[in-house]
């Protein structure tokens, strides 16, 4: 498979991979795709022309997947056929053995997934069995902190412009609340980065941060967002058309007859 088609390859309406839990946050998929054995061995190919040597690629927002092939058969596996594909009908069992290299790859990609940090040519701490050092983990968090308050500034940023631009706008009581949460929350942020406390600003930041949307995506700023003044105008104007028109009419009427009396007593 060339590497240029691999996007192509997770067909989600094909595949059901969905998860029903009892989070909303987006998720992670680590994938071993074992290939039917018709396509058996199956390979990717980089763009050089060259076999891929972790035989995995990783997708951007939704996981990695690696393929794998089975090896050729031997006495300890009978459900492996000769040509090295799975035998129709049977199961594939693998071993913990069999699964670490799965797991250093998975490791690898999760460090790509999750954006961690990698430094070439310079003697660094090496990674834990965790698969990640404490000083990367340390540059995530500092990651994390500065992307949150930087994404609660411009949110409280937006929410000040719209409450300054529609000046007959009405806040209530529970979004000025929400505003003056992700304040203080930012304010306690700083103080723990300060500090050194990065745990306990990165908990701050993102109750800053949801305070912050939820005052900024608040169903009652939203209404009075995709509802200016021409809309209030042209609401208002239709019940006051007929009695603005008998006024206008009534004048009219008795400008004439003023008119008309005028000339009778020239």
């Amino acid at each position: 498979i060339p590497m240029a088609s691999v996007s192509k390859f997770i067909n989600p309406s094909e595949w059901n991979l969905d998860f029903v839990g009892s989070t909303t946050q987006p998720l992670l998929n680590l994938i071993v795709f074992v290939p039917n054995a018709s396509h058996t061995p199956l390979y990717l190919r980089l763009p050089d022309g060259q076999r891929s040597a972790t035989n995995a690629f990783v997708i951007p927002q939704y996981g990695g997947v690696l393929l794998f092939n089975p090896p050729p058969a031997n006495a300890s596996r009978p459900n492996v056929g000769a040509d090295g594909s799975a035998s129709p009908g049977r199961r594939l069992h693998l071993s913990a053995g069999d699964m670490l290299p799965f797991a250093r790859v998975f490791i690898a990609q999760l460090r790509e997934l999750l954006g961690v940090p990698s430094v070439q040519d310079a003697p660094v701490v090496p990674a834990t069995s965790t698969g990640i050092a404490l000083w990367e983990s340390d540059a995530l968090v500092r990651r994390y902190v500065h992307r949150n308050l930087n994404s609660t500034a411009a949110s409280l940023h937006s929410l000040s412009q719209l409450v300054l631009k529609l000046t007959n706008m009405v806040v209530h009581d529970n979004i000025a609340a929400l505003g003056r949460t992700a304040l203080d929350a930012v304010a306690r942020a700083q103080e723990a980065i300060g500090a050194g406390d990065l745990t306990a600003a990165a908990a701050w930041s993102k109750q800053a941060v949801v305070a912050a949307e939820e005052a900024f995506f608040d169903p009652n700023m939203l209404a009075l967002l995709y509802f200016p003044d021409e809309h209030k105008y042209a609401v208002y104007a239709l019940p006051f058309f007929p009695v603005v028109f008998q006024l206008i009419s009534g004048i009219r009427g008795e400008f004439k007859a003023r008119r008309q009396k005028k000339l009778k007593a020239s």
